[in-house]
């Protein structure tokens, strides 16, 4: 069965972008993922440890029939590719990738929560996901991104990096 898989991603230390960059040419290296769509790059300031370097982030779709245990598997490589370095919650980081949703999957493991527990409660991965699928459901909670973005109370700043054609032009040039 075919299923879609969104994956938020972001960076604040290096060179951001190219990070970025870098992984999501990774992920769409992974066997079994069909990147389907991507959103703009948006700078936001940090959340939940305040004293470090603004990030870039922006999410992702693929079609897959991987299950979401492997797919963790390749996001977790890609980040160790990417010179991630676990730290904790809330750290600086050269890259991060999360599933966010899996179809309308619910899943709770020891290593893997889907939809993203925070989802529902940052701007900065409400946003980008508006971009691309602003009616998506969420799973569990019953609502669309639009809806969880128009009343979430986080008000962080995001703002618009790099738009989506500026982005699909620094993919196809690697």
């Amino acid at each position: 069965m075919t299923s879609r898989v969104y994956i938020g991603f972001g960076a604040n230390l290096g060179d951001r972008l190219h990070n970025i960059v870098t992984a999501l040419n990774r992920l769409k290296q992974c066997a079994g993922l069909k990147l389907l769509s991507i959103s703009s790059i948006y700078e936001t300031e940090p959340v939940g440890c305040p004293n470090q370097a603004d990030y870039l982030n922006g999410a992702a779709c693929f079609k897959t029939e991987l299950p979401s245990v492997q797919i963790l598997t390749c996001c977790q490589q890609v980040e160790a590719l990417g010179g991630r370095i676990r730290e904790g919650h809330w750290q600086a980081r050269t890259i991060d990738l999360d599933i966010l949703i899996y179809d309308q999957e619910i899943i709770r493991s020891e290593n893997l929560t889907i939809p993203h527990p925070l989802l529902a409660k940052r701007r900065f991965v409400l946003t980008p996901l508006a971009e691309m699928a602003p009616n998506l459901m969420v799973p569990g909670i019953n609502r669309s991104i639009q809806e969880l973005l128009t009343f979430v109370q986080d008000d962080s700043r995001v703002k618009l990096y790099l738009t989506l054609a500026k982005l699909l032009d620094k993919l196809s040039e690697v």
